[in-house]
Order: C-alpha cells, then structure tokens, then sequence
C-alpha cells in the first residue's frame, strides 16, 4: 500500500517551487522592523545623554530648565509610539525576535518618560498644579 504525504502550505517540494503566502511581505518586514529598532536605540541613547546632561547640570547647581526635560520627555514618548508600530508590525510580519527586541526597548523608553514626567511633576510649585474651579468672565475683576 502506497502512502502519500499532504503538502503541506508553502512546501516547496509539492508546490512547484512557488514561495508560501505572505513570505514576500515578511521578507520586507524584517529588515523595516530591525532599521526602526536601530533606530530608535540611536535616539533613546541620544535622548539618555540628554537626560544626562541636565542631571549632570543639576549636579552642578545649574538652574533647572523645565522646557528642555519636556522636549526630552515627548522624544521618549515618540520613540515609544515607533516601537509601539515596530512591535505590532513585528508581531504580525511574525519576526519574533524583533518583536521581542521591540517591547524590550519601549518599556525601557517607557521608564524613562515615567521618571521624567515624574520629575517635571515634582518640580512645579504645588499652587500652580491647583485646578481652577471657576474661570474668570471677561470684563469682571476677581
């Protein structure tokens, strides 16, 4: 008795050579998702100098500059939202060592935001975090 096998999707051996679904996009995936990790690994280590730089002046009893940690701050979150892209794509193209290097880099930018933002929070005056009740009418003195 004769046994045959069941091809199996994109077997080459049953298929005449024709490439499995999908293979090209991920083809074109792959190298798109390693050039986004690239990258954003350039920028948060560029945005962690940055974030180096102030602490190092702030060690030096340099005035705080609370405009140059929030441009810092939302560089963080856009590298965050690129991998967030990278990771998805990643996940779907199934390069699963992208998408694993992907979600490794954005919770370390995510860390790094939060720290910040937490900074920048704890540097404003509590009177001027107040949330105003009542806004004042024009044309009436308060």
């Amino acid at each position: 008795m004769m046994t045959t096998r069941v091809p199996a999707s994109g077997d080459d051996a049953f298929d005449g050579g024709a490439p499995a679904p999908g293979a090209r996009a991920r083809a074109i995936v792959g190298p798109l998702c390693w050039l986004a990790i690239i990258g954003c690994t350039v920028a948060v280590a560029m945005l962690g100098a940055s974030l180096f730089a102030v602490g190092l002046g702030r060690a030096l009893n340099a005035t705080d500059d609370i405009g140059e940690q929030v441009s810092i701050f939302w560089g963080l979150v856009a590298v965050a939202v690129v991998l967030a892209v990278t990771a998805i794509a990643a996940g779907i193209g199934r390069r699963w060592a992208a998408f694993v290097v992907a979600l490794l880099l954005e919770a370390v930018t995510g860390l790094l935001a939060w720290g910040l933002y937490r900074a920048v929070v704890a540097m404003i005056p509590p009177a001027a975090r107040e949330w105003v009740t009542t806004l004042p009418v024009a044309g009436v003195s308060v």
